[in-house]
């Protein structure tokens, strides 16, 4: 989807969740389904309390994993798929709307976090930062 058009709406959100790559992970699926499970109601809720909350669309989300360690392009994205999800959940869409771009990117960092911002090409509110 090409975004054309200034962008006019920004929300920040940031949340304290240690995202786990699971490629490549060695766990029983029940685990692993209620991890993800977990992880998008935490980013929903999160994203639900959020004033200017829901943008309108069509929307930009870059979804960045902060961590000690980088994860390579997939191993990225399958580790932000149920962020991903809670997001599209907190917007009304499927994650595979096309009034959505996904965007992904990861810093070194100490503390775990996964920061979600939305960036709305719609004319509305200024930004807006939210911390947990």
């Amino acid at each position: 989807m090409a975004v054309t058009g200034s962008i006019r709406t920004a929300i920040e959100v940031s949340l304290p969740l240690r995202t786990r790559s699971t490629l490549n992970a060695r766990e029983h699926w029940r685990k692993r389904a209620k991890r993800a499970q977990e992880e998008r109601a935490v980013v929903r809720m999160r994203l639900a309390v959020v004033r200017e909350w829901p943008p309108r669309l069509p929307a930009v989300v870059t979804l960045t994993r902060v961590g000690p360690r980088a994860l390579d392009g997939d191993n990225l994205q399958g580790a932000l798929k149920a962020v991903r999800d809670g997001v599209a959940d907190a917007l009304g869409v499927d994650d595979g709307s096309e009034d959505v771009q996904w965007l992904y990117a990861q810093e070194r960092g100490g503390a775990h976090e996964v920061r979600v911002k939305v960036e709305s090409t719609e004319a509305g509110a200024s930004s807006q930062r939210v911390s947990p």
